[in-house]
């Protein structure tokens, strides 16, 4: 008898830093499941069953995550260990430590181009992120 896969649906908080700490529970998530699928593919002794990530979604920073995690699922990546902290091919890591910053947040850029005032913060910076991220490019992975 076939069993069923194990459907996963992942819903993520807006949490504003604490995006980070999604976008590295995340990292961890597709590392674990990318390595457990090629234990399975090499014959190991591991669970057999499958599990699939049917649906992701989030507010704020977590919607931020679900887009990184969309774009992530589709290419190779590094994923972040401690003393690896180089990595330009994590987009999770790129997005929430490198590209992040709260003096992007506070700049005046967008009330200078004429932008009315919505926020007290500055998100041109973080559509810029996910805008980069939605456009990545690399070695493409295949998952099930």
């Amino acid at each position: 008898m076939t069993q069923q896969p194990f459907e996963v649906g992942l819903v993520m908080a807006g949490a504003i830093s604490a995006g980070a700490y999604t976008g590295g529970a995340l990292d961890f998530l597709i590392e674990a499941l990318d390595q457990w699928e090629d234990a399975k593919a090499s014959g190991q002794d591991v669970p057999p069953h499958d599990v699939q990530l049917k649906a992701i979604a989030g507010a704020s920073a977590g919607s931020m995550c679900a887009a990184i995690a969309g774009t992530a699922l589709a290419y190779k990546h590094t994923p972040v260990h401690a003393g690896n902290y180089t990595t330009a091919s994590n987009p999770f890591f790129q997005s929430w430590v490198k590209d992040i910053d709260i003096s992007y947040l506070l700049d005046t850029a967008d009330i200078d181009k004429g932008q009315p005032l919505r926020s007290f913060l500055n998100s041109d910076r973080l559509l810029a992120i996910v805008s980069a991220v939605l456009n990545t490019s690399g070695e493409a992975k295949t998952r099930r």
